[in-house]
C-alpha cells in the first residue's frame, strides 16, 4: 500500500471519528498518542459533591479505558480540569497515565498562554540580555586588557618615582652639606672681616704715627729755632712772672756791663772793628753768662 493512500485513509478516518464526535486522547508527558475517546461521560463524585467527567475509549492494542478528565487536589480539595487542550480532533490532557490516582506525580503540565507568551517575552529579554552581557563581557575583557597596560606603567612609573625619591634624597643630603659648609664660609668670612677691620684700625694710626714722624723730619732748622724760640719766650714769660722786679732799664743795663767787660778782656778794640763778623761767639758767652746771671 502506498504512503500516499495511507495518508488518504487516515484522514478519512479522522474525519470519520470526527463525524460520530470521537477524539483522540494525548499525553502531555511525551505528548504520546494514548487512545481513541468515544465517550465523554458525567459521574457523580460523592466526596466533593459534584459530577466529574470521565473520558470512556480503546487504545491502540484495543482495549477499553476509562479516565477522568479532572482531578481533585489533595492539598485544597477543589476540583481541577486537567485537559490543557482540545479541539474536535484531540484532547490532550495532563494525565500521564490511566490510573485514577489525583497526586501530583501523575500529572504534567502545559504552561498556560499567559504564560507561555510571558515566557516568550522572557526568552526575548533573556536573549537581548544575553547578547548585552557578551558586549559586557568583551569590554570587560578589553577593560582588563587596558587596565593591565596600565599596571605596567604604573609599575614603571613607581619605578621612577623611587628613582625620583632616591634622587631627592641625596640632593637633600647635599644640600645640608653644603649648607653645613656655607655656614662655615659665613663664620670664618666674619673673622677675616673682623681681623680685616683691626687691621685697618692699627693701620691707621701706624700712617698717623708715619705721618707725624715725616712732618717732624721735613721740619726745617728755622722751623725749629721758631719752636725753640717760643719756648724760650713762654719761659721768660713765666721767670718775668716769678721776679718781684720787672724786666727794665737795671737789668739791661747790668747785662750790657757784663757783655762789655766780657768783650773788653778777651777780644781788643781794633779786632772787634776789623772783623765785626766774629762778634758773635762772644754773643754766644755773652747769652751764657746773661743766663748765668738771670740764672
Amino acid at each position: 500500500m502506498s504512503k500516499r493512500r495511507v495518508v488518504n485513509s487516515a484522514l478519512d478516518k479522522m474525519q470519520a471519528l470526527r463525524e460520530v464526535d470521537c477524539k483522540m486522547l494525548i499525553r502531555v508527558d511525551g505528548f504520546i498518542f494514548a487512545g481513541i475517546v468515544s465517550k465523554i461521560k458525567r459521574i457523580y463524585d460523592s466526596q466533593i459533591g459534584k459530577d466529574r467527567r470521565w473520558a470512556l475509549g480503546a487504545t491502540m492494542e484495543g482495549k477499553m479505558f476509562e479516565e477522568p478528565l479532572d482531578r481533585k487536589n489533595p492539598k485544597s480539595g477543589r476540583l481541577e480540569d486537567c485537559v490543557q487542550r482540545e479541539t474536535e480532533y484531540m484532547i490532550i490532557t495532563a494525565r500521564r497515565s490511566f490510573d485514577a490516582k489525583d497526586t501530583d506525580d501523575n500529572f504534567s503540565w502545559l504552561p498556560h498562554q499567559f504564560s507561555m507568551d510571558e515566557m516568550k517575552t522572557l526568552e526575548d529579554e533573556v536573549a537581548v540580555l544575553r547578547r548585552t552581557n557578551n558586549r559586557v563581557t568583551e569590554e570587560i575583557d578589553s577593560t582588563k586588557k587596558h587596565m593591565q597596560l596600565l599596571e605596567g606603567d604604573a609599575h614603571n612609573t613607581a619605578e621612577q618615582n623611587n628613582i625620583f625619591r632616591e634622587t631627592l634624597r641625596r640632593m637633600s643630603s647635599a644640600l645640608s652639606v653644603l649648607e653645613t659648609e656655607n655656614q662655615g664660609l659665613y663664620s670664618l668670612l666674619n673673622k677675616l672681616r673682623a681681623h680685616g677691620l683691626e687691621f685697618e684700625g692699627e693701620l691707621s694710626v701706624e700712617l698717623a704715627r708715619a705721618l707725624e714722624k715725616g712732618k717732624e723730619r721735613a721740619m726745617t732748622a728755622h722751623e725749629l729755632k721758631m719752636g725753640k724760640f717760643k719756648e724760650d719766650e713762654e719761659e721768660h714769660k713765666i721767670m718775668h712772672a716769678s721776679f718781684p722786679y720787672s724786666y727794665g732799664e737795671d737789668v739791661k743795663g747790668i747785662i750790657e756791663g757784663a757783655i762789655e767787660k766780657a768783650v773788653d778782656k778777651k777780644i781788643p778794640k781794633q779786632s772787634v772793628q776789623s772783623a765785626p763778623t766774629k762778634q758773635k761767639a762772644p754773643v754766644n758767652e755773652t747769652e751764657t753768662s746773661e743766663d748765668e746771671v738771670t740764672a
